[in-house]
C-alpha cells in the first residue's frame, strides 16, 4: 500500500488520514530530538506502517465519525495526539466536538482500547510505526 491509496478514499477519509499522518511526523522525534517532519514526509513512511495507519484511521472513522463536526483535518490530528497521550487532543477541544463527544472520542483512544498508543521512529531513511 502506498500514499496513493489514501486518495482512493472519499474526501473526508483522505483529509482525516493525511492529517493523522502529518501529525504522526510532527509529534514524533528522531535520535537528534528533531521532529520527524523536518527530514521526512508521508512518502517516507514504510508501506506496512502506512497500511496499518490507514486501516486504523478508517476503522476509527467508521466507529466515531458521527462525533466529528465536519472538521476531519482537526480530528485526524487529534486522533494521533489522543491515542499517544500528548498534551492535546479530543479532550482538549470541547468547543469543536462538544463536551460529551470529546469525552467519548478520548475514551476510545489509548491503553486498553481498540486504538492503543503507537510510536513512530526513523531508521535507514524510512519512518516506521509500532
Amino acid at each position: 500500500m502506498n500514499i496513493d491509496n489514501i486518495w482512493n478514499c472519499d474526501s473526508k477519509q483522505a483529509e482525516f488520514i493525511r492529517a493523522y499522518l502529518e501529525c504522526l511526523l510532527w509529534a514524533s522525534w528522531d535520535d537528534n530530538e528533531d521532529p520527524l517532519d523536518i527530514n521526512y514526509t508521508i512518502d517516507e513512511i514504510t508501506p506496512s506502517a502506512l497500511e496499518s495507519s490507514i486501516k486504523d484511521c478508517q476503522r476509527f472513522m467508521f466507529l466515531y465519525e458521527r462525533l466529528f463536526p465536519d472538521n476531519y483535518e482537526q480530528a485526524g490530528y487529534d486522533f494521533w495526539l489522543t491515542r499517544n497521550g500528548h498534551g492535546a487532543g479530543f479532550w482538549d477541544r470541547p468547543e469543536i466536538y462538544g463536551k460529551e463527544a470529546a469525552t467519548e472520542l478520548t475514551g476510545a483512544c489509548g491503553h486498553g482500547t481498540l486504538f492503543p498508543e503507537k510510536h513512530a521512529f526513523a531508521q535507514k531513511n524510512k519512518v516506521y510505526v509500532e
